[in-house]
């Protein structure tokens, strides 16, 4: 694009060319079944036409950050309650069961990070940007 365009937070937004690009919506299908026709499950995804990379709306991020904010509260008050019951009435296998789930907290929070961090990156471009585009009246 020549000219970049006004910043606005409700318009989609590409963070790899820096600017409201023109975008296009991909479907993509798998079907859950080969045998039965229609059934599946399918995941929109808006892209750049530029980049051909994902465009997201600037004032919808803010709402995910903190959807991945309540969604880590509530699984580390839940985790702490299964640790506190397991520390104390488990008695057989207590450190294999500790073990795996250790493993398990530790990709459910590795996800939840990227997923942050992701967000965040986004936030910080957005703003970034929109502070050095402002039109100035």
């Amino acid at each position: 694009m020549n000219k970049p365009s006004k910043p606005n937070p409700d318009k989609p937004w590409c963070h790899r060319c820096l600017d409201h690009t023109p975008y296009y919506k991909k479907i993509t299908w798998w079907p859950s079944d080969p045998g039965s026709p229609g059934t599946g499950r399918s995941r929109t995804d808006w892209l750049c036409k530029v980049c051909d990379k994902d465009v997201r709306i600037p004032s919808k991020e803010l709402g995910h950050m903190r959807l991945v904010n309540i969604t880590l509260l509530i699984f580390s008050i839940i985790i702490a309650g299964v640790y506190y019951y397991l520390d104390r009435y488990l008695e057989e296998d207590r450190e294999s069961v500790l073990f795996f789930s250790r493993i398990f907290i530790g990709i459910f929070f590795s996800i939840m990070l990227w997923a942050y961090c992701s967000a965040l990156l986004f936030k910080r471009r957005w703003n970034r940007w929109a502070e050095n585009h402002k039109i100035k009246e």
